[in-house]
């Protein structure tokens, strides 16, 4: 039996062998193509430090791929840097010096995603890396700003550095109206798409000081090819957007609801905000119902909805009391992801083609009901961290990120590397930390294993971060 059981293991050794070489010497371009299929899409994650997220596991995938032979590397190396994170200062001087010495990685990036503390030693370093990138990468442009624990200012660094580029989207995270809005009017003739966060519960009252009400003062900026616009803004943030800049191209709206705001007044700033800038919009996400609404209020909800002559897909938690004879899909989203018959639904919606329930899982991703439209066919992608499925009646499905995985007090952690050497967007199973035994359970497998896809509530407390690379998780 011993030397039977050898040759077997012999001859299927021997088989292995030749079946990886075959697959290394597979031509370039298809290599690239299965790189491609084999991660997930830049719109179904968010870029974040987790080890658990999406983002994380997918960039884990892709770097255990291109570590297989030199051909595998050249063929996915440049994947990971069409998008890019940035989470700490030190990250920057390495990424820096990678792609000043390849190029043809410079020219790949597309977008970068900066979320970091800059301290007043690293302002100088910092101005400098934000030039050379405006500089030596010709393609960027996608920008999302969010700086962690810092004064407001810094998003004025951002200014000088990219005023060259015509970004066509731009992400702010910020309670600073100056800051904001100095960004926003330097790239206006160029936004396509436009995000505007304010991050903490009491914004700062420089919002206030430079709002207009009166008329007049509607058309001080222009944004001539917005066509999405997605907000989570307080009152009187919404109030100034609303009379002072102009959105004539404007398709895609997505007011999301904030959890501290008095409901009826924020639903009055965005009704208000439809009627002025609603004219040609045809996809509205609305995070408020009628329930939201005080009595007084109900009748104008349903008129301004009724007024979007343009509107054809409605995103709401809830459709009530509503008649809207122009739309043709209803999406619906609540907490218990139970789809409700709607009563009189022909006379309501006489020209409805499409009502399904969307996962509010899912709403961490922008503008993920309309990357996967109505269309009545049943489909299913999964990703490490991701599953998406979809049939007649529902779009449902998970991508794991910060916002659904951990805390925001548990992302303030900081780095030890400084390192100049050849920076690739890392993940934790090539630290030389205590996390890599850890991880094991992802890091050692060859393939997407259910416990890489499936994260379980039990395990919130278990998270643990690596800190000695740059995070590009």
């Amino acid at each position: 039996m011993g030397p039977e059981v050898d040759v077997s293991l012999e001859q299927d050794n021997r088989w292995k062998r030749s079946s990886t070489d075959t697959t290394q010497s597979l031509p370039w371009e298809l290599l690239h193509l299965i790189f491609q299929y084999a991660v997930a899409p830049s719109f179904l994650m968010i870029p974040d430090r987790c080890r658990h997220s999406a983002w994380s596991l997918n960039i884990s995938t892709l770097r255990r791929l291109i570590i297989v032979c030199h051909d595998w590397y050249e063929a996915g190396i440049e994947l990971l840097y069409v998008d890019v994170a940035v989470y700490w200062i030190e990250q920057l001087s390495s990424l820096l010096w990678t792609l000043q010495n390849r190029p043809d990685l410079a020219f790949k990036l597309l977008s970068i995603h900066i979320v970091c503390h800059v301290p007043p030693d690293h302002v100088e370093a910092f101005d400098l890396a934000l030039k050379s990138f405006a500089s030596i990468c010709p393609n960027l442009t996608q920008l999302s700003a969010q700086f962690v624990h810092v004064h407001p200012s810094r998003y004025s660094r951002i200014l000088p550095a990219f005023s060259g580029i015509p970004l066509t989207h731009l992400a702010i995270h910020s309670d600073d109206a100056r800051s904001s809005t100095d960004l926003v009017y330097l790239f206006s003739e160029s936004l396509i798409s436009l995000a505007l966060y304010a991050r903490d519960a009491l914004p700062t009252s420089s919002w206030t000081t430079r709002v207009d009400y009166s008329a007049g003062q509607s058309g001080q900026l222009r944004f001539p090819r917005l066509q999405y616009f997605q907000h989570d803004l307080e009152g009187y943030q919404l109030q100034f957007i609303c009379f002072n800049w102009e959105f004539p191209a404007l398709a895609y709206l997505a007011c999301l609801k904030r959890r501290w705001n008095h409901s009826y007044l924020a639903l009055a700033d965005n009704l208000e905000f439809i009627r002025t800038h609603g004219r040609n919009i045809s996809t509205l996400f609305l995070g408020y119902s009628i329930k939201d609404a005080h009595e007084y209020r109900v009748v104008e909800m349903i008129e301004t909805l009724s007024g979007m002559t343009q509107l054809r897909h409605l995103i709401m938690p809830s459709f009530d009391d509503l008649s809207i004879p122009q739309i043709q899909c209803l999406d619906l989203f609540s907490s218990d992801n139970i789809l409700p018959p709607i009563s009189d639904l022909d006379s309501r919606f006489p020209n409805l083609k499409s009502y399904r329930l969307l996962d509010s899982s899912l709403f961490s991703l922008p503008w993920i009901y309309t990357m996967f439209p109505p269309t009545g066919q049943r489909y299913e992608f999964r990703y490490p961290g991701i599953s998406i499925r979809a049939d007649e009646c529902s779009l449902r499905g998970t991508s794991s990120s910060e916002r659904s995985l951990v805390r925001g007090e548990d992302l303030l952690f900081t780095s030890d590397s400084d390192s100049e050497s050849d920076w690739v967007p890392s993940s934790d199973d090539d630290t030389g930390s205590d996390d890599d035994t850890q991880s094991s359970d992802h890091d050692t497998s060859g393939s997407d294993s259910e416990i890489d896809c499936e994260i379980s509530e039990d395990e919130f407390d278990e998270y643990e971060f690596t800190s000695s690379i740059p995070p590009y998780l």
